[in-house]
């Protein structure tokens, strides 16, 4: 059986694992009782296996191997870094706000006015006008200094922790387990140039993570065949020696 598991996977683990169960005590057949027993005892020994190594997988990434010294940085840095990933997800739903002035006289009635300034927290993707898409557009996702210095400060806190516990990177550690199981070359982290996150590298990320995503819905699909076909085969060879 494959090492990609996932949630799902083991709900339809645990589900079979209950179907034999139930039919390992009230059927009324011998032959089917010992079938569903044996296959109860097969499911739990992969599932058991599995556990045991997402618990060796969790050790690993959360620094509980390491000494004392090193063990006290890896917390340290789990903090920051949670600290950092709230911060830069709260930043990024903050309004920016401009001079009135800098807009047009005749749109400044769309957006929320605060004194001499507009503040637009949106993109207005639902408005008619084009010029009020345009200029939410252009406001709402201009580049933030405070956000750019949070973000490189999370990146970084990322390398660290992920350095610290013996991965090239935190593209390595976060991989680690999953069908991917190393980065390509070059896409371990997003490329900032003079403050700017590359749009190509935006781009690659999203598909590689699409592509991510529907590779492990294969990868479910495999596994809760695979668990169907053992508890098949073992029901099939019990009853049928």
């Amino acid at each position: 059986m494959g090492a990609h598991w996932t949630a799902a996977t083991f709900r339809v683990a645990v589900l079979s694992n209950a179907q034999a169960d139930f039919v390992k005590v009230a059927h009324p057949d011998s032959a089917y009782r010992e079938a569903a027993e044996k296959t109860c005892i097969k499911i739990g020994t992969v599932v058991e296996k599995r556990v045991a190594e997402l618990f060796m997988f969790d050790f690993e990434i959360s620094g509980i191997h390491l000494d004392n010294d090193k063990r006290k940085k890896a917390v340290s840095l789990n903090v920051k870094l949670l600290d950092l990933n709230n911060e830069f997800l709260y930043g990024c739903h903050l309004p920016n706000k401009v001079e009135k002035t800098a807009l047009p006289d005749h749109i400044q009635h769309c957006f929320l006015l605060d004194g001499n300034y507009i503040q637009i927290g949106g993109l207005y993707a639902d408005t008619p006008d084009d010029l009020v898409r345009e200029a939410a557009y252009r406001i709402f996702l201009y580049p933030n200094p405070d956000q750019m210095w949070c973000l490189n400060e999370l990146l970084e806190c990322r390398k660290d922790l992920a350095q610290l516990v013996g991965y090239d990177s935190f593209a390595h550690r976060a991989l680690q387990g999953t069908m991917a199981k190393t980065p390509d070359d070059g896409l371990e982290e997003p490329v900032v140039y003079e403050g700017y996150i590359c749009k190509r590298c935006q781009l690659i990320q999203h598909l590689e993570l699409r592509v991510a995503e529907l590779e492990e819905e294969l990868a479910d699909l495999r596994c809760n065949r695979e668990l169907a076909d053992l508890a098949q085969v073992s029901f099939r060879d019990s009853v049928h020696p």
